[in-house]
């Protein structure tokens, strides 16, 4: 059974509706049943899916027809349903960030998020959908961290970035700080890596360490003002022990 991908833009939130035909092959010819009545070619690429696939395709279409609706609410338990039929549903999964987005849910949207960018660190409707989270929780920056990196491929240093902020956001400083390193060992030339680290390890009341990270990042640009305004929120966060 092959399937389609609709992409819809809810809010400025991008979400994927995908649809499924049925298809019986022979050794001459394929015959397609296909119930879409708004699209008149037929499929050109087939990718075969197994029942609780197809479960899951249908529960992520009946929620967002729900998000369509404005009912973000009654759309959670079907997105969620689809996630848990196959966990590895990459557009499922930011589905379900943007429903737990529209009912306020913040810290569940950045969490669907980040197990979808598990799966596909650069996917650009998930790194999006992060954007329109960074910046609707105040963290410009990252946001277009994130948005940037929606145009990129998986071996970008900004890809490791946008997940290394994800991931203080969610309270994981060691991965974190893992992506962060990642980051850096890519481009060792990047101020950005440092500065995620000098906020890690700040937010963990290391100071010597977010003090070495923040003269890292100076030695890479002396007036990067992220770098500055660190630098100054540690040395008023007193004396290293």
């Amino acid at each position: 059974m092959p399937q389609i991908q609709h992409h819809t833009r809810e809010e400025e939130l991008i979400v994927v509706n995908q649809h499924v035909v049925a298809v019986f092959p022979n050794s001459m010819w394929t015959l397609v049943f296909d119930f879409d009545r708004t699209r008149s070619d037929p499929p050109r690429h087939y990718t075969l899916v197994d029942d609780l696939r197809v479960a899951a395709l249908y529960a992520n279409n009946l929620g967002v027809d729900r998000l369509r609706e404005g009912k973000p609410a009654e759309a959670l338990p079907l997105l969620d349903a689809a996630t848990r039929l196959a966990p590895d549903y990459v557009d499922a999964l930011s589905n379900l960030g943007v429903a737990r987005r529209q009912v306020g849910d913040l810290v569940g949207a950045g969490e669907a998020y980040g197990r979808a960018l598990e799966l596909s660190p650069e996917n650009p409707r998930v790194l999006k959908n992060l954007g329109r989270l960074y910046l609707e929780t105040g963290h410009r920056e990252e946001a277009y961290q994130a948005l940037e990196a929606a145009s990129m491929d998986a071996e970008s240093p900004f890809i490791m970035l946008v997940r290394g902020d994800l991931e203080r956001l969610r309270g994981n400083l060691d991965l974190a700080l893992t992506f962060y390193s990642r980051a850096h060992r890519r481009d060792p030339d990047l101020v950005e890596p440092f500065i995620g680290q000098a906020r890690v390890y700040l937010e963990r009341g290391d100071i010597r360490a977010a003090q070495k990270a923040v003269r890292n990042a100076l030695k890479r640009d002396p007036e990067n003002p992220d770098a500055r305004e660190l630098e100054v929120e540690i040395e008023q966060s007193g004396p290293p022990p």
